[in-house]
């Protein structure tokens, strides 16, 4: 399941990413943002991804929001 790969790899995945957002052209992501916002991003991911695996489409919502990011929605991140 993608939430297990996510739980195993975690630590790989945040040095992946911090690489990645590092390398972006004309969008500099502070470290700050760097620290707090990989880790938050793949929390929410696995969480999201465990309520899919368990059929729990209402609580995925709940963590990750409605599909297409509408900004009137608050997903919940903690």
């Amino acid at each position: 399941m993608m939430s297990s790969f996510l739980a195993t790899h975690r630590e790989e995945l945040l040095d992946r990413c911090a690489q990645k957002v590092s390398e972006r052209p004309m969008r500099e992501a502070t470290t700050v943002q760097v620290r707090n916002g990989i880790p938050l991003f793949l929390a929410q991911l696995q969480r999201t991804l465990e309520a899919e695996e368990q059929r729990k489409p209402l609580e995925s919502l709940r963590i990750s929001g409605p599909p297409g990011g509408d900004s009137c929605s608050s997903p919940r991140w903690g």
